[in-house]
């Protein structure tokens, strides 16, 4: 912080000024201008996730013959999830899915990452996937692979895709390092993922709905 750019303050109590406030006085449509594209810079991150990812993911899962969707919530969490096509889809999102999550109004995920994830729904029969996915074999994927997480969790298995300051500058080194994370979830936990899907698919969802927040 530069003092002479600052415009000082003159007068009695002019002690009770000190830097960071002639800082933003001084600065002031500067700063709330540049605080005005926190907004913009999370919808260009979370489309790029929703498009570019997406692409790769989509890639992946036909690879793997799985299916890639697009799941809001809980609260302000999106995640791109793969799943066997016999999963059932409710509001939108299917009932269990692996892939990667992202709190949406996210401006860096340097600071702020994304996480691999097995997102499963806070319906009823998403409590019963979450049950079934970790005596399944997901239990054993998240000690294996030292995730985070817990059995009766919306996220049974999930842990941190960190990556580095000015990841920006290299979006495809970037955009790698989350499918690769993705890959390894996807596979560690395809079994168990099918087989809560298989019981879900056989559960009755009349009426179901799972509210995106």
């Amino acid at each position: 912080m530069n003092d002479e750019q600052l415009v000082e303050a003159i007068g009695a109590g002019s002690d009770r000024f000190d830097l960071p406030v002639l800082f933003y006085l001084t600065h002031q449509k500067q700063i709330e201008e540049w605080a005005s594209l926190k907004s913009t810079v999370a919808d260009a991150v979370g489309e790029w996730f929703q498009t570019t990812v997406r692409d790769d993911l989509a890639g992946l899962a036909g690879e793997l013959g799985l299916v890639v969707s697009y799941a809001r919530g809980p609260q302000k969490h999106r995640s791109l999830l793969l799943h066997p096509h016999n999963t059932p889809i409710v509001g939108g999102k299917p009932i269990i899915g692996a892939g990667f999550t992202w709190r949406s109004g996210t401006v860096n995920p340097s600071t702020s990452p994304p996480f691999a994830s097995v997102r499963c729904s806070a319906i009823a029969a998403g409590k019963e996937a979450r049950l079934v996915f970790s005596e399944s074999g997901g239990r054993a994927f998240r000690e294996s692979a030292s995730g985070k997480g817990k059995g009766d969790n919306v996220w049974p298995v999930w842990w941190w895709i960190n990556t580095v300051d000015n990841w920006w500058t290299d979006l495809d080194g970037y955009r790698a390092h989350v499918v690769d994370n993705v890959r390894r979830i996807v596979i560690g936990t395809k079994e168990a993922v099918a087989v809560a899907a298989s019981t879900a698919a056989s559960a009755d969802l009349t009426g179901a709905d799972d509210p995106d927040e």
